[in-house]
Order: C-alpha cells, then structure tokens, then sequence
C-alpha cells in the first residue's frame, strides 16, 4: 500500500475500533477489505508522519466516547488551539462537510446532537467477517499505542 504525506502535512490520524468498523462495512459493503477500514492506511500515514520527525496526534474513537471533553481538550492543547465547550455538541442532521458518504455511513450520527456514551458491546459478527476482524488487529494495535487516552471522568 502507498501512503502519500509531505513534511508538512498535518499530524492527526483518526480511528475507530475494529469490532465497531468490521461489521459495521459488512453492513454496506458485500464484501468488505482491509483497505476498506482505512486502519492499514492510518498505520501507513502514521508512519510516514513519524518518519518526518512528527509526533502524530492520534484518537480513538472509543477513547473519544469514553471522556470527549478529556480527549478534545488534549487534542487541542497539542494543537495549540482553544479547547470550546460548543465541541461537545452540534445541531441534529446532515453537515455541508459530511461528503459523498453521508448517506451511507453517517444515518446514526444525523439523529445526534452530542457524544452518546461509550458502549463496548457489539453484535456477534458474522463468520465470514472473522477473518476480517483478525486482519485488523495489528494495524488497531499500532494506532492505540500512539492514541490521545481519555481522563477518567469524576463521577460524583
């Protein structure tokens, strides 16, 4: 696989987990790859970016759904930008940014006006998707080592 990134590209890479994305391209897709979870291009970019002397600025999703304000806000700090309580939420419906996959991928996000809490349960996955999933390990495994880890919140 090539991975294009310049020195001077930007040094964020963005993922989810491989139990959420597998079964969730098994969904829209007849038969999903690796290159369709974007996990090996993500470990490719990474490692063009750190090839480059970047520290690449990588979150989890579930990372992200466990604390958001956590994971923004060091997000942000990196970037030395303002964290903004308006990160935290949005209006209902479809964004002029979402593209030419929205009406595949982003249903469920539409119905959101915030991050909904982190759920570690998936349904069972198909067999013919186990192989998949298993493919899919190493590339998670690599992006989680570099990822922004979420605050444990303060339950009151």
């Amino acid at each position: 696989m090539e991975c294009h990134a310049s020195p001077t590209a930007g040094t964020s890479c963005w993922y989810g987990i491989p139990a959420g994305i597998v079964p969730s391209s098994g969904k829209v897709l007849d038969s999903p790859q690796l290159a369709d979870t974007g996990l090996a291009l993500q470990v490719c970019i990474l490692e063009k970016l750190k090839s480059f002397g970047h520290e690449p600025l990588v979150v989890d999703s579930s990372q992200l759904l466990r604390n958001p304000r956590s994971v923004l806000s060091q997000l942000c700090g990196r970037l030395d930008l303002a964290f903004e309580e308006e990160m935290l939420s949005w209006p209902a419906g479809p964004k002029p940014e979402d593209g030419v996959w929205a009406s595949h991928w982003y249903a469920s996000s539409h119905r959101t006006t915030g991050f909904l809490p982190y759920s570690p349960g998936h349904a069972p996955l198909p067999e013919c998707l186990q192989p998949l999933l298993q493919e899919c390990l190493p590339y998670y495994a690599e992006l989680r080592r570099h990822a922004i880890e979420a605050e444990q919140e303060d339950v009151p």
